[in-house]
């Protein structure tokens, strides 16, 4: 999108309590038009270039100055950086589980699995940008309207509550050293919830990989999947090869006669075509005598 489909909204950013100075910032607001539209896009606004310092309580702070109350706040950086993991964002199997006791079991391990934060207090990128949702459709036809033709200087952070946001400067990496050296006696239970819902993974893909070998799909196909030593079969085949083998001793006589036979004729065609080369021979030493 061009320059002239955002709303330019100037807002103060005050300095450092050393210096008391200010500086102006300019955030950029347009209505979330994305390729593929969502309901949720009725209530949602793009903010580019916001502060590296943003939070959800700044924009809470900020629009509600504007006549807006936010309900959820998605930042966006430039490029991929490390990011905290919530428990809800840990990738297992387990969470296809239905069974309610047991998925309480997996949330209460995938809680205990994360480790402590290092940082109280995450610093964007420069160039940054976010998703602002409001709670109600016709709150951001308001802040968009607020945006345009208010006169009012909007401050950055301001009338956000004391000890709301944790601070930056030297507080934060002095908070983050501390951190840094939990107790390790929380970094054994982190790593044993962890373990032990791996386990439990380890368990379920056994017996999903059980019943694929056991019985087929939609289509009539059994997947093949990966088993022990002897391979992976099925059941259906192994009592196909059971009957078989309880089949062979009734009919194990008959192949027996065949197989005595077999070696009679073979012994007899040996004899006489030995007895053929033996008169042969005499023939030949009979024919040798006559000529000399």
């Amino acid at each position: 999108m061009a320059l002239e489909d955002y709303i330019v909204v100037p807002v103060t950013v005050p300095g450092p309590d050393s210096t008391k100075d200010s500086t102006t910032h300019h955030l950029y607001m347009r209505k979330n038009t994305p390729q593929f539209p969502i309901e949720d896009d009725q209530r949602t606004i793009f903010v580019a270039n916001i502060p590296i310092d943003s939070t959800v309580a700044h924009f809470k702070a900020l629009f509600s100055s504007l006549g807006g109350r936010v309900e959820a706040v998605q930042f966006h950086t430039p490029q991929n950086t490390a990011k905290y993991i919530a428990p809800e964002d840990i990738p297992m199997e387990l969470d296809t589980i239905t069974d309610e006791t047991f998925t309480k079991d997996v949330r209460r391990l995938k809680r205990a699995a994360v480790l402590p934060l290092t940082w109280s207090r995450t610093v964007l990128r420069a160039g940054s940008n976010a998703h602002v949702t409001f709670l109600e459709r016709s709150e951001l036809q308001a802040v968009l309207k607020a945006a345009r033709k208010s006169k009012v200087e909007l401050v950055w952070g301001a009338n956000i509550p004391a000890g709301r946001v944790p601070p930056l400067g030297p507080q934060r990496y002095r908070d983050h050293l501390a951190a840094s050296q939990p107790d390790p006696a929380v970094l054994q239970t982190a790593v044993d919830a962890y373990m032990e819902l791996f386990n439990q993974e380890e368990i379920l893909r056994r017996r999903k990989q059980k019943l694929m070998r056991s019985e087929p799909d939609e289509d009539g196909f059994v997947t093949i999947t990966r088993g022990g030593r002897a391979g992976a079969g099925r059941a259906a085949d192994a009592e196909e090869i059971k009957k078989k083998a309880e089949g062979r001793g009734i009919v194990s006589d008959l192949y027996r006669f065949q197989r005595r036979d077999e070696q009679k004729a073979k012994m007899n065609n040996m004899r006489m075509k030995f007895e053929e080369d033996k008169k042969k021979i005499q023939e030949l030493r009979s024919r040798r005598r006559f000529l000399a």
